[in-house]
Order: structure tokens, then sequence, then C-alpha cells
């Protein structure tokens, strides 16, 4: 118990040490680590996640490394959201109003894009109109990195990572909360034990 208390503090206080855009990134080390996280975690409990899905998965990779160096969160956090949230699979969910491996929601689409506007611009992804839920289907990496700055905003607003986690699904949902708290910790211990990591 006391390892995990003691892995936790790290990767909160932890730094990353990469740099540029995030389309520059694709052969950084902590990329090629997530990726062999997501399919250890996919094979290990079983989900099933088609290789169309596989492929959205590494193209959005990316991105987490350059997020998480940009806000110092563990980028091991976005993969659990995305493993919280739809199991590695590009979904519709919550009865239709909900999209991608994020869930985002067509208000909070809205919210974030206008709340980062600058910063999307700068990773290349313009802010082009969204008008439906179907926009946000289409579009793998704008609306995933969408739903990984809500949670950075919560972040922000709250400065705590368990009020963020369950913001992040729109009420502090303590069952939400402790699952995804159970599922980082077992991520993490996997990203942790893989050759190359550093904090």
């Amino acid at each position: 118990m006391l390892k995990r208390i003691l892995i936790t503090i790290l990767i909160v206080l932890s730094v990353m040490t990469i740099f540029g855009n995030p389309k520059d990134l694709i052969k950084n080390a902590n990329y090629d680590k997530l990726k062999t996280l997501i399919d250890i975690r996919i094979e290990k409990e079983r989900y099933k996640v088609t290789p169309v899905d596989k492929e959205r998965l590494q193209a959005i990779l990316p991105y987490i490394v350059y997020l998480s160096n940009s806000y110092s969160i563990d980028p091991v956090i976005f993969i659990t959201i995305i493993e919280q949230e739809s199991g590695y699979r590009w979904i519709t969910g919550d009865s239709g109003k909900a999209a991608g491996f994020v869930q985002l929601h067509l208000s909070t689409a809205w919210y974030c894009m206008d709340k980062f506007k600058n910063e999307l611009v700068d990773m290349g992804l313009t802010n082009t109109e969204i008008k439906s839920i179907k926009d946000l289907e289409m579009s793998v990496i704008r609306t995933s990195v969408l739903g990984f700055y809500w949670f950075v905003l919560k972040l922000q607003e709250t400065g705590s990572y368990r009020k963020a986690i369950g913001l992040y699904n729109g009420v502090d949902n303590e069952s939400y909360i402790n699952k995804f708290v159970e599922k980082y910790m077992q991520l993490h211990e996997i990203y942790f034990n893989l050759k190359g990591y550093s904090a």
C-alpha cells in the first residue's frame, strides 16, 4: 500500500520532458509505452476492441503525451479516462448524447472549444464548427482532445485530482471516483513497470 501511495505522489509531481507539436511526438518513448500499456490492458481485461479503434487510439497518443507534458499530468490519467468511459472503443453512449473514447457531450465540446481556442489552434486542431453529436463522432482527435481538456479544466478549477475525476462525469459521484482510482492504480502499476519508465 505504501508503494502505491509513493507512486501516486511521484506521478502527480512528475514533469515530463517532451516538447513540441503533438504531430512531432510519434516516436517518443512515452508514446511507445502508452501504446504498450493499452495493448496489455485490452488483452488482460479482454476488451472487445476493433482494429480500427486500435488505429484511432494510436492517432490520439501523441496528443496525450503533449497534453500531459503541457499541464504536468500523468498520461495514465488520460488513458484511465478512456478505459473508464468507453473501454477503448469509439462509441456513442448516454442515449446518443456522448461520443467517442472520452464520451464527450456536445455542450462540453462547445465550452472547451471556446475556453481553449488558442491551445487548439497551436495544436493544429482548427476551431471548426460543431453542430451535432455526429460532428463529434467524425473527429477522433479533436473530440478526444476536447474531452481531455474538460478534465484539465476541472483540475484547474478544483486543484484536486479526485474532485476533477468526479466532475468529469458531470457530478461528484463517489462510486465513479472509486472505480476510476482503482483502474488508474492498476494501469499505472503496469506503466511504472514498463522498460524505460521514468518519473
